[in-house]
C-alpha cells in the first residue's frame, strides 16, 4: 500500500506539470493585446528553433552514417519543388484565414473564436500539416533519406503529442462547446482519415480515427514503426555497400571508403586514393595512365 503512494503523487505531479503549460497558455491567450503582441515572436522563434533542430539533426545523422541519397539527382529537385510549393501553399492558405478574423498562428496569440472556413473546413490543423509537407519536401531537396524516413516522422509525432496534451485542453477550455463540436466532426490533420460526425464526441475520443477504432497517436506509431524500419534497412545496406562495392573503371564513378574523386572535363570521374600512386609517379598522371 505504501508503494503506491508515491506512484499517485508522481503522477498527480506529472497532470499539475502539464495543467500548468495549459494555464500558461491560456493565459497568454487571453491577456492583453499588448502581451499577446510581445509574445508572438518568442512562438515563432520557438517553433522556427524547434523545425530547424529536427532538419539540422537529419542532416547531421545524414553525414555521419554516410547515407546515400535515395532519388536519382535529376528528379530530386523536381520532385522537391512540386513538394514545397504543396507546403508552402497549404501553410500560406491556413495562415490567411487566422489573420482574417485577427489572430495569429502563434498558440500565444490565437485567432478569438473557431476559425472553420478555407482548409478549417476539413482539418483542425492544416497550418502545421502544410509545415509536415514542407519538411518531407526538404527533405527531398536534400535527398535525406533520415529527413524523409525517421526525422519527419518523429517531428509529427512529436506535434500530436502536444497538440492533444496542451493545445486543445487549452482551446477547449478557451472556446468552450464550440470547439469541442468543432472537434468532433474534423480530422486532426488529413481529411477523409477519420469518421467525422458520424463518431460524435466523447470525452476524450478523437475524430481522427481508422476503421478499427485506434488512437491517432497509436495509429501514427504503427506507420512510424514501418518507417523505422524500412529507415534501418537502408542504413544497413548503405553500411554493407561501402564495403562491398568496389566501383570498376567501365563504370565511369565510384566511391570507396579509403578513396576520393574527382571529375573531369568531358564527364568522367576518377576515384583515387589520398596516399598518392605507389609507383612514385604523380599522382595524376598515374591516374590517367591507368585509365587510357
Amino acid at each position: 500500500m505504501s508503494q503506491g503512494i508515491p506512484t499517485a503523487l508522481e503522477g498527480s505531479k506529472q497532470m499539475s506539470l502539464r495543467e500548468h503549460w495549459v494555464s500558461l497558455l491560456y493565459r497568454a491567450a487571453t491577456g492583453t493585446r499588448k502581451t499577446r503582441t510581445l509574445l508572438t515572436p518568442i512562438g515563432l522563434t520557438i517553433f522556427a528553433a524547434f523545425t530547424a533542430a529536427f532538419v539540422l539533426a537529419a542532416l547531421l545523422a545524414d553525414r555521419l552514417l554516410g547515407l546515400p541519397g535515395f532519388l536519382p539527382e535529376g528528379a530530386r529537385l523536381p520532385v522537391a519543388i512540386s513538394v514545397l510549393t504543396v507546403g508552402a501553399a497549404i501553410t500560406l492558405w491556413s495562415a490567411l484565414h487566422f489573420l482574417r478574423v485577427e489572430g495569429t498562428p502563434v498558440p500565444f496569440n490565437p485567432p478569438p473564436k473557431v476559425v472553420q472556413s478555407g482548409p478549417y473546413r476539413y482539418s483542425r490543423n492544416p497550418m502545421v500539416t502544410g509545415v509536415f509537407v514542407l519538411l518531407f519536401g526538404l527533405g527531398f531537396a536534400f535527398n535525406s533519406v533520415s529527413l524523409v524516413l525517421l526525422f519527419t516522422p518523429l517531428y509529427v509525432l512529436a506535434h500530436v503529442w502536444e497538440l492533444k496534451r496542451i493545445e486543445e485542453p487549452e482551446l477547449e477550455r478557451r472556446l468552450g462547446e464550440e470547439y469541442i463540436e468543432y472537434r468532433s466532426r474534423t480530422p486532426m490533420f488529413l481529411p477523409g482519415l477519420g469518421r467525422g460526425s458520424k463518431l460524435g464526441h466523447r470525452g476524450e475520443t478523437d475524430s481522427l480515427v481508422n476503421e478499427k477504432g485506434a488512437s491517432p497517436a497509436r495509429w501514427l506509431l504503427r506507420i512510424f514503426s514501418i518507417l523505422v524500419l524500412l529507415a534501418l534497412v537502408i542504413v544497413l545496406i548503405a553500411i554493407a555497400g561501402l564495403f562491398v562495392y568496389e566501383p570498376s573503371p567501365a563504370e565511369g564513378f565510384g566511391f570507396s571508403p579509403a578513396g576520393k574523386s574527382i571529375r573531369l572535363s568531358d564527364g568522367r570521374t576518377l576515384a583515387y586514393l589520398e596516399t598518392g600512386d605507389p609507383n612514385g609517379r604523380p599522382l595524376f598522371q598515374g591516374m590517367l595512365e591507368a585509365w587510357e
